[in-house]
């Protein structure tokens, strides 16, 4: 499924080369040779290492019993052996990379600039997170004023993505194969001036939309359950709704030059998927899919 759609082609490669050397490269459901070559035994003895009481977050949101929910788990999976699972933080040196990848039953150029951005446990992520929503957050940003309001692309956006010990930042942009460099050079410029540019009410704008999206999310068991659940597996500290939004309103415009500092805005990787005739204008490093 994933190798039909042109985003997640150029998502899975965008992974692969910028955690080049670290476990964040590989993809999570495996590939076609890998999975076709599990072993029952090999699952089995992952399972047994990996899905243990020890290394397990339960979480629940809505009407509960949670005296129930207790027993429930306990009855269920009370039986489950400790395994003292251990995380492997590798090192990693962020790398540069810049591919073409052919798509054939795509129209459209999608490009992915990426850089790394701090981890999910770095105070620094929420200037992360306020940053490329300035940049490429829907509505508003630079990047749809530049790119998707001037009809140049058909979507534009920027995301900060935080993992355990890691994190990276992305440009994004689908268009007509012909306007590829045209738009990189639009996303490599407004990337450069964010942060001349940024000014106090381009944070109030973004801090009020991040946090009422935040408070919209946690007002659905899924969204509740989704942000308890990231926040225990990735072992970072457990922050109440409330403190998190107002943590959110306090970011300011040093704390984003001090992120772009330790975590300077220049992509290290490019990663374009084209249609297979318009392959040779995109660039480097062709390769098919």
């Amino acid at each position: 499924m994933y190798a039909d759609q042109p985003f997640w082609v150029g998502y899975e490669a965008m992974m692969e080369h910028l955690y080049a050397g670290h476990g964040l490269s590989h993809r999570v459901l495996g590939t076609k040779d890998t999975v076709g070559a599990l072993t029952r035994d090999q699952m089995s003895a992952y399972f047994d290492e990996r899905y243990t009481p020890d290394n397990t977050v339960l979480v629940a949101a809505g009407n509960i019993d949670f005296e129930k929910l207790v027993d429930d788990a306990q009855r269920l999976c009370g039986h489950w052996r400790p395994a003292s699972p251990k995380r492997t933080y590798t090192a990693w040196t962020p790398h540069y990379s810049d591919t073409t990848l052919t798509l054939a039953n795509t129209a459209r150029a999608y490009l992915l600039l990426s850089m790394p951005a701090p981890s999910i446990q770095d105070e620094l992520r929420y200037a992360a997170g306020i940053l490329m929503h300035v940049l490429g957050g829907g509505d508003g940003s630079r990047l749809h004023w530049a790119l998707v309001e001037t009809g140049i692309a058909e979507e534009a956006s920027a995301s900060y993505d935080g993992h355990d010990g890691a994190g990276d930042s992305t440009l994004f942009a689908v268009c007509d194969p012909d306007k590829i460099h045209e738009i990189e050079g639009i996303l490599r410029r407004e990337l450069a001036t964010i942060l001349s540019t940024l000014s106090e009410d381009d944070l109030l704008r973004a801090r009020v939309r991040i946090a009422t999206g935040a408070a919209a999310a946690s007002e659905r068991p899924n969204g509740r359950m989704f942000r308890l659940g990231t926040l225990w597996g990735y072992g970072a500290r457990y922050i109440p709704l409330d403190a998190e939004v107002e943590r959110i309103s306090r970011v300011t415009l040093e704390e984003i030059r001090e992120c772009c500092r330790l975590h300077p805005l220049v992509p290290t990787v490019r990663v374009v998927v084209m249609p297979a005739e318009s392959a040779e204008s995109a660039g480097s490093d062709e390769s098919g899919v």
